[in-house]
C-alpha cells in the first residue's frame, strides 16, 4: 500500500495536463519543505533521516518524470498551449503565492509584536491586523494590468491571503483548548499547574491565550512550549507540550515550580 501511494503522484506527473506541471511541482516542493522544517525541529532519528531521504528521492523522481514529459513535447509538439487555457493554473498559482505571503507575514508579525508587546493578546491581534492590511492593501499595490483575468486572480491572492491569517489566528486558538483538555485528561483529578513559554522564560499561565499556539512557542524565551507539573511532593512530574505528537509528553528534565499545583488547575482561567 505504501509503494502505492508513492507510485500514484508518479502516475499523476506522467498524466496531467502539460500546463499543470509548474503548480504542481511548486505544491510538491513547499510541502518538501514543510517536512524539512518539521524534521529539523526534532531530534535527528534513523526512522526520521530515512523518511525524509524517501520523501526527497520521490520528490527527484517526480521532476524527473515532469523534465522528461516537457522535453519530449518540445521536440513533438508544434502548436504551444493556448493562452486561456492557462487561467486555471494563474488562479492556482496566485492562491499559492497569497497563502505563502501571508504565512510569512504572520510569523514576521509574531516576531514584531514579541519584541513591543509580549502578551498573548497583542500576538493575535496583531496577525488580525496584518490580515486586515493584506485585503486592503492588496488591489492597490497589484502590479499587474487590472484586465478581467488579472482582477480575477487579484481576488484569489487576496482571499487566500486572508484565509490564511484566519486560520492561523483559529489554529492558535484551538491548540489553546487542546492543551487544556489534554491537561486535564492526563491529571485525572490530580493537582495540576501549567507554564506557558515567554519572552521571560516559562511562567505559569494566567489566561488561556497564554496556551494558544502563538504565545507558548519554545522560541519565545522556553527550552519547551509548555510545561505541566503534575502531582505535588516527592511525587511531582513535568510533562511538556509537544505540537508534533499533540499531546502531553513526559519530561526528563526537571523545572522550576513557579506555579501551585491545584486540582483543575486550568478550569477557571479566563480567556
Amino acid at each position: 500500500m505504501g509503494l502505492l501511494l508513492l507510485l500514484l503522484p508518479l502516475v499523476f506527473t506522467a498524466l496531467m495536463p502539460r500546463r499543470w506541471l509548474m503548480p504542481w511541482f511548486l505544491t510538491l516542493l513547499l510541502g518538501f519543505v514543510l517536512c524539512w522544517v518539521d524534521f529539523s525541529r526534532v531530534q535527528a532519528g534513523a526512522a526520521n533521516v530515512f523518511g525524509l531521504a524517501i520523501v526527497f528521492m520521490f520528490l527527484l523522481a517526480v521532476v524527473a518524470v515532469g523534465v522528461v514529459r516537457v522535453v519530449l513535447t518540445k521536440l513533438l509538439r508544434k502548436t504551444p498551449v493556448p493562452v486561456a487555457d492557462s487561467h486555471g493554473v494563474n488562479l492556482y498559482l496566485a492562491s499559492l503565492a497569497g497563502m505563502v505571503m501571508a504565512a510569512v507575514l504572520t510569523v514576521v508579525t509574531l516576531s514584531l509584536v514579541d519584541k513591543v508587546l509580549s502578551s498573548a493578546l497583542a500576538l493575535h491581534a496583531g496577525v488580525l491586523v496584518a490580515g486586515g492590511l493584506w485585503w486592503w492593501l492588496t488591489p492597490r499595490l497589484w502590479p499587474w494590468p487590472r484586465t478581467a483575468h488579472r482582477l480575477q486572480a487579484q481576488s484569489v491572492f487576496r482571499v487566500a491571503g486572508v484565509a490564511c491569517c484566519a486560520a492561523a489566528v483559529a489554529w492558535s486558538l484551538m491548540a489553546a483548548q487542546t492543551k487544556i483538555q489534554s491537561a486535564r485528561a492526563l491529571a485525572q483529578g490530580q493537582p495540576y499547574c501549567l507554564q506557558a513559554s515567554t519572552p521571560r522564560g516559562l511562567q505559569s499561565v494566567v489566561s488561556r491565550l497564554d496556551m494558544s499556539g502563538f504565545a507558548a512557542r519554545a522560541g519565545r524565551g522556553g527550552e519547551r512550549h509548555a510545561r505541566m507539573a503534575l502531582g505535588s511532593g516527592a511525587q511531582l512530574a513535568w510533562w511538556y507540550w509537544s505540537y508534533r505528537g499533540g499531546a502531553w509528553e513526559h519530561d526528563p528534565l526537571q523545572g522550576v515550580l513557579n506555579c501551585q499545583p491545584v486540582q483543575n488547575s486550568a478550569e477557571p482561567l479566563p480567556w
